[in-house]
């Protein structure tokens, strides 16, 4: 298993530590990240879009999810 770290931030100043969690892979990660984005809109759409998740292992950056309606 490898840990992941999550944290989601806006354009400007904003940002938010989510922690970290283990998975097998990155896809895991990614599909899991996906996943808090979706809640993060579905409760509160209007704060979050335009901000980015950014999903790191190590000190790899694995991808940086910018939110959006569609996600």
């Amino acid at each position: 298993m490898l840990a992941y770290h999550f944290s989601i931030r806006d354009r400007g100043t904003k940002s938010e530590d989510l922690g970290f969690d283990a998975f097998t892979n990155d896809a895991g990660a990614i599909a899991f990240g996906k996943r808090i984005i979706e809640d993060l809109l579905h409760d509160e759409s209007k704060q979050y879009i335009g901000w980015i998740m950014d999903i790191v292992q190590d000190a790899r950056t694995v991808v940086s999810i910018p939110f959006s309606a569609s996600n």
